[in-house]
């Protein structure tokens, strides 16, 4: 290779954030290099890391995203080499069974799983990165281009990959779950039978995980003994148990926030995500929505649910105003839909739909004159501090 893999890995990032239709990819790199379109769309989505792949499939992404690249980054050899080879995917049968397994309550098993083992299930794309139930995804800015990556802690990584080749670490657990609704299971005499399944999402050990892959791809003869945990969740016990496992190990207070599925806030939250009757379905996310979950949330609790206790009633009443004046909002100019909102306007406008009569009017204003307000100020940690408030109340008064 002409230049280091982390740049290749760095280029191909950045031009999956330049390129808004990707259905076009998808098909290219299918036909010409057989490479699963699946794969293709979670590398794009970012959930898959390019760099957790081999040479042959950063080939293939560059080739699909910038042919006349190719020449840049691989030599005449690996070109030729590459060019000709087809992307095999490792056959996947069902049923799929786990031995030994041994129940631990109604939906949780414990058992044990190979190094080996495990990327074989990654080879076959059996196991998943489902960002909705991780703990966060980093934003990447780099000029005009904007993505987001699977956030890793790169010191972590390497440290345990070291440990695992050194042989001193000590066995630690990987958490799989059999999505409650994709999954058909049987468990008998200690095995777990899988009948039907889409993926299984990796909720918990993922840098063990990618420690194990990356040790595999210098060394195919790795093998490391790991304690596997499956679990039967649905997606909200899924975003349960991560926040019960971020309060042993910490991650940005919002973000371990935004995944308590007991918060009014992020109740209210998944409601007008999923009601048809919203404007805002489907426009609220953790990483990548057009309206940020934990700044969102952050909001809620602040200016619906300050004092931090809130009956059914109370949620229910606050969904139904919060509906109505999002209905409102977005049918006010239809441009929201497709827009991106920023922390600053995230609070301005739920800070005005609780506090001001005229808020369609009120928030159009202050976001004209965002500028004018500290950026400082704007936090989405949950503490509002009362120097906003007061800078916005001052803002709206020289309307």
């Amino acid at each position: 290779m002409k230049r280091s893999r982390e740049a290749l890995n760095e280029r191909i990032m950045s031009l999956i954030s330049k390129t808004e239709e990707r259905r076009g990819l998808y098909g290219s790199l299918e036909e010409k290099f057989a490479m699963p379109i699946s794969l293709t769309a979670d590398i794009c989505a970012g959930r898959e890391l390019i760099s957790e792949h081999n040479d042959f499939v950063a080939f293939c992404m560059l080739s699909g995203l910038a042919s006349d690249e190719v020449g840049k980054y691989f030599t005449d050899d690996e070109i030729k080499m590459f060019s000709a080879e087809k992307f095999e995917k490792p056959e996947f049968e069902l049923p799929l069974v786990f031995k030994n397994m041994v129940q631990i309550s109604q939906d949780q098993w414990i058992g044990r799983i190979t190094a080996k083992e495990l990327m074989a299930l990654k080879e076959a794309q059996v196991i998943k990165y489902n960002e909705n139930t991780q703990r966060t995804m980093k934003r990447i800015v780099r000029g005009e281009s904007r993505y987001y990556k699977i956030a890793l802690n790169e010191k972590s990584v390497r440290e345990i990959k070291e440990a695992l080749e050194s042989g001193i670490y000590i066995s630690d657990d990987i958490t799989l779950n059999m999505p409650v609704e994709t999954t058909e299971f049987t468990y008998n005499k200690g095995n777990i039978t899988i009948s039907e399944l889409d993926k299984l999402d990796i909720i918990d050990g993922y840098h063990r995980y990618i420690a194990i892959s990356r040790a595999m791809l210098e060394n195919e003869d790795f093998d490391y003994p790991m304690e596997l945990r499956l679990v039967n969740y649905s997606e909200e016990k899924a975003k349960q148990l991560i926040y019960q496992k971020d309060q042993k190990t910490k991650m940005r207070q919002v973000d371990s926030a935004a995944l308590n599925q007991y918060n009014p806030a992020n109740i209210v939250i998944d409601q007008l995500n999923s009601d048809p009757g919203s404007n805002i379905q489907g426009m609220v996310a953790r990483n990548g929505g057009k309206i940020n979950q934990a700044d969102l949330s952050a909001f809620i609790n602040a200016f619906y649910f300050s004092t931090g206790k809130a009956t059914r009633k109370d949620i229910l009443e606050v969904k139904k105003d919060l509906q109505q004046k999002f209905n409102s909002y977005i049918s006010s100019d239809l441009n929201l839909v497709d827009h991106v909102f920023t922390l600053k306007e995230t609070a301005i406008i739920i800070y005005c739909f609780k506090n001001v009569t005229d808020y369609i009017d009120a928030i159009k204003y202050l976001i004209e004159n965002e500028d004018k307000i500290p950026t400082s100020l704007f936090n989405s940690s949950g503490k509002v501090r009362r120097k906003l408030v007061n800078e916005i109340n001052a803002l709206l008064e020289k309307r």
